[in-house]
């Protein structure tokens, strides 16, 4: 019986052994093959910036091939602008798509464009907004806006002012200044929303805050004939909606 013992624990223990060396070659591994993509990529680059874009489209296809989002995200550009092949919108959307799928906000973001557009794709406003929202959802504060949009145009066809105010309200919590201005406008006008000068008091305020030209704008007409009373349940709106934006603000054009 202790024989037996002894054996088993031997066996075990060569198999733990086996284990930890497998564990070991598979992270060496992985990290090998991330450098080397990560080294393509770089080399791409270094030829793209000194437009040698023959040997740039070279090594973004190879880290294309390792599985880059990146690198396929620069191929569908250089096909969209005609950089060292012949200019293909179609084969452009293609590499976006597979950047896209790969995880490039960016290439989400071109291929929303596209499909609104009807650039290099039919056009198509259900394939534009979903791609938007995998933008929004990846952390794109832009593509939540530029959707909320579309259902506040009524880009689809019906109007959704519901829908793009949710949409707003993301994007504002993410630091968008643009978004922000829109609920401003919304509440200053009663669109979608009950009127409040109050709430538009805060949202302006936010945006102004956040770079807005045109929120500092709206903010100071509105300043001009606000209520005291709800110029000061502004300002205490305006301190809560800060509190829940963990972005530091930045100046914009």
């Amino acid at each position: 019986m202790g024989i037996y013992s002894a054996s088993v624990l031997r066996q075990r223990s060569m198999d733990l052994a086996s284990q930890v060396v497998l564990a070991f070659l598979l992270i060496f591994s992985s990290v090998s093959f991330a450098n080397e993509v990560d080294e393509t990529v770089l080399s791409a680059q270094k030829a793209y910036s000194a437009q040698k874009y023959d040997e740039a489209l070279k090594d973004y296809s190879r880290a294309a091939i390792l599985g880059s989002p990146t690198a396929l995200f620069q191929l569908g550009a250089m096909h969209e602008r005609g950089e060292g092949v012949s200019r293909n919108f179609v084969e452009a959307a293609r590499w976006y798509e597979r950047a896209a799928d790969a995880g490039s906000v960016s290439a989400a973001k071109r291929l929303a464009n596209m499909y609104y557009d009807g650039v290099g794709v039919s056009k198509d406003f259900d394939r534009a907004a979903a791609l938007y929202r995998r933008a929004g959802e990846l952390g794109d504060s832009n593509s939540l806006f530029t959707l909320g949009q579309m259902y506040w145009m009524g880009s689809g066809g019906v109007r959704e002012a519901d829908k793009a105010l949710e949409l707003f309200d993301k994007a504002a919590q993410k630091g968008n200044p643009l978004a922000m201005n829109a609920l401003g406008i919304a509440y200053r006008l009663g669109d979608g929303v009950a009127k409040s000068n109050s709430a538009a008091y805060a949202y302006f305020k936010l945006a102004d805050e956040f770079g807005s030209r045109l929120a500092a704008d709206n903010l100071a007409k509105l300043t001009k004939i606000i209520s005291d009373s709800d110029r000061i349940a502004g300002e205490r709106l305006w301190g809560q909606l800060r509190h829940k934006i963990s972005t530091s603000p930045r100046r914009v054009k």
